[in-house]
């Protein structure tokens, strides 16, 4: 009896389309199950979404389903549901996301089937039944072969079961062979003999590379493998992931204060009761981390697992440092730049529960964990929580929080500087407002100061200090401290201007303005990513090539910090010069180590960074980023700022904040200074009230 069901199938249209099928196989389908579905001219996987009535139009039949693809349990499904409906995303692209990786081909094979009868291959040619007899797949030339000699073709031989596709990997194709242990030594040695090799056969296992340069070659290396004379022995691609990361030592002898001691009882209540969601507001350096430590133990002991996300994984090495420090090897990490392998090991052990904590950044919300008990967003008011691109276009932060619901589990959201929408939900009774204002230890908050470049101004244009971030700077270097310059701008220069006419060269799409990178010779649109090589002449008067350079960006204050600062020994860290996360790890580790003395930096700089030498942070234009065409600039303003304050005077020695800028009686450079989050609050949700903005409106823009 026909059956009909919605499959969602990857691709632009957000819709659903309908299949046919037995009753015995719908029975067997529960909601998310992967299937093989006719698509076009393709096989591709698609996932099962509900039963429907028969509609008005023609329909195909489903061709298989993947035991091997795990399916959702009813909670998971609903969750990815929300997401698709809310975010107005495909469903199916969110449902590829939650499956193992080596499932999300789009392809599938075609074996031989289990349902043989006397001829069904009567005009396949021998050397095509050989092979599927042998167990391998049919090429494209055999498929159309068989479709060329036989009526109905391929396709009439999966109608009856005699040939079968399936979605097909193997573990050892995303393992790399470290080396071969020997089973056989004396047929090895005969091969070695056949290729005129020397090697001594006194160990139990030889590396690929010595085998080679013995004289073997590749195909016959395969050979002794196939012959049982070799087994591969494989690298385990979880090994090293955690390695860069600083592990912090000691954190179980940390005794947490009282107010430390009140937030974990106060959230340890919910584990009872069920969904709660909490907004810790701590302030920068009062120990959120080990807070989080201390839930994660309590949910393990009940035997539940652990979700804690960061904004950037590149930059979540403070909160890796300490999960690792407490929890050891029990932690999984989890992003988007893990490669193929590494995810498919991943996936395995998270779905397993050989592993119960995973950290990561967004994406970390689609792995596999069972049992899930607690969910960390720490910095949730982060703008990383957000994807833009590619599909799914969603908000984790907001995600976790419905994740939280549908499980019935407690979320926390941490930060410093929360949200507008989050203390606004704190403050309406929606979420529970939980407070740190102190630093442990004994540490005190930084100082942060004012300083008004109407009057204190730089010595010339091309400076870009004031004379008292200058001599500040220039006194914790000599005592051999560290300090941070924080300019959320990158390149060389925000923009060009000709001697001759006064023209910027702007972007031919957009119309802004175009940013000279030093490195490349290039000018770069920050907003499309329009990129030409600087030009020769003016394109407006086309006279000359006698550029006046405008601004500072980031290159272009790492290259006059060595002419400013006595025994300056600069690094810089933004979105150029970090070619990948292991360079930013790297030079972390290296500035944690001493290496340098003097971090320049982006916004990349204001989070997840704890070095306790460093004593002083300047942000050379503080107000940069307000009054843009953006309802959050002051938030995202006053977050970042204060954020990276607290990157100071995080040990023993005393924090001094120092922030330059050209409006300094502005609301919000005032509640920087005081470190007021509550008075900033208040006047941005005025003005937002006012202007009819969110929380009290929501804000929708499409995004075409």
């Amino acid at each position: 009896m026909k059956k009909y069901i919605r499959v969602a199938v990857s691709g632009p249209l957000r819709r659903s389309f309908t299949y046919f099928c037995d009753k015995d196989i719908l029975s067997k389908l529960s909601p998310g199950a992967t299937l093989t579905v006719p698509f076009g001219r393709k096989v591709v996987a698609g996932f099962y979404l509900e039963e429907t009535t028969r509609p008005n139009f023609p329909t195909k039949e489903i061709r298989s389903t993947l035991i091997c693809a795990p399916s959702f349990d009813q909670e998971r499904f609903k969750f990815y549901k929300w997401i698709a409906d809310y975010y107005f995303a495909n469903p199916a692209d969110v449902l590829s996301l939650a499956i193992e990786p080596r499932l999300r081909k789009r392809g599938a094979k075609v074996f031989l089937g289990e349902n043989v009868s006397e001829g069904d291959f009567f005009a396949v040619p021998e050397r095509i039944q050989k092979r599927l007899s042998e167990g391998k797949s049919l090429r494209p030339n055999d498929i159309r072969e068989i479709d060329n000699l036989q009526k109905g073709g391929v396709l009439e031989l999966l109608r009856k079961g005699a040939l079968v596709e399936k979605f097909t990997f193997s573990e050892t194709n995303f393992r790399q062979i470290t080396g071969y242990q020997i089973l056989d030594s004396a047929r090895l040695r005969d091969s070695l003999d056949r290729a005129e090799a020397k090697l001594t056969l006194s160990d139990s296992a030889v590396s690929r590379e010595r085998l080679i340069k013995s004289g073997l070659s590749v195909s016959a290396i395969r050979t002794l493998v196939r012959n049982a004379s070799l087994e591969p022995v494989y690298a385990d691609p979880l090994s090293n992931l955690l390695e860069r990361f600083r592990v912090r030592a000691g954190l179980r002898e940390l005794a947490l204060n009282s107010q430390q001691d009140a937030v974990v009882k106060r959230i340890c209540e919910s584990f009872e009761k069920g969904y709660e969601t909490f907004l810790l507001h701590g302030i920068t350096g009062s120990g959120k981390t080990l807070v989080y430590c201390h839930l994660a133990e309590k949910a393990l002991s009940r035997g539940k697992s652990v979700l804690i996300l960061t904004p950037e994984i590149v930059l979540a090495g403070e909160t890796l440092g300490y999960i690792r420090g407490y929890f050891k090897e029990e932690v999984a990490l989890w992003h988007s730049g893990l490669t193929q392998t590494q995810r498919a090991a991943l996936w395995q052990k998270v779905y397993s529960g050989a592993i119960r904590i995973v950290v990561g950044a967004r994406s970390a919300l689609f792995a596999p964990i069972q049992n899930l008990g607690l969910i960390i967003v720490d910095e949730e008011h982060d703008e990383s929580y957000k994807q833009d691109d590619p599909a799914p276009r969603f908000n984790a932060r907001d995600s976790s929080v419905m994740l939280g619901r549908i499980s019935k589990i407690p979320v926390v959201l941490g930060s410093g500087t929360p949200s507008i929408e989050s203390y606004f939900n704190a403050l309406s009774g929606r979420y529970t407002l939980l407070k740190l204002t102190e630093r442990p230890g004994g540490a005190s908050a930084p100082e942060i100061r004012l300083i008004d470049l109407n009057k204190d101004k730089p010595v010339d244009n091309e400076s870009f200090l004031s004379e008292t971030l200058r001599n500040e700077a220039q006194k914790r270097l000599d005592k051999g401290e560290q300090v941070i310059l924080y300019l959320n701008r990158r390149g060389f220069s925000p923009r060009l201007r000709c001697r001759e006419c006064g023209d910027t060269p702007a972007c031919p799409d957009c119309s802004a303005t175009l940013t000279y990178h030093l490195k490349g010779n290039r000018l770069i649109c920050h907003f499309c990513g329009y990129a030409i090589a600087r030009p020769d002449k003016c394109e407006a008067c086309k006279k000359g090539g006698d550029f006046i350079f405008l601004g500072h960006g980031s290159q272009r204050i790492e290259d006059s910090v060595t002419s400013v600062f006595e025994g300056a020994r600069p690094l810089r860290l933004d979105s150029d010069s970090s070619a990948s996360k292991r360079v930013v790890w790297r030079s972390l580790n290296d500035f944690a180590n001493e290496k340098y003395n003097l971090l320049i930096g982006t916004q990349m700089i204001s989070k997840g960074i704890d070095f306790p030498k460093v004593t002083l942070v300047g942000a050379i234009i503080a107000d940069f980023g307000l009054g843009v065409t953006d309802f959050r600039a002051n938030e995202k303003t006053f977050a970042k700022l204060t954020q990276v304050a607290g990157r100071c005077g995080r040990a023993e020695r005393k924090g001094l904040a120092l922030a330059q800028t050209f409006d300094p009686n502005s609301r919000v450079m005032s509640a920087v200074a005081k470190g007021d989050y509550e008075s900033f609050f208040e006047g941005e949700l005025f003005e937002r009230r006012q202007k009819k903005r969110p929380p009290y409106r929501l804000k929708f823009l499409p995004s075409w």
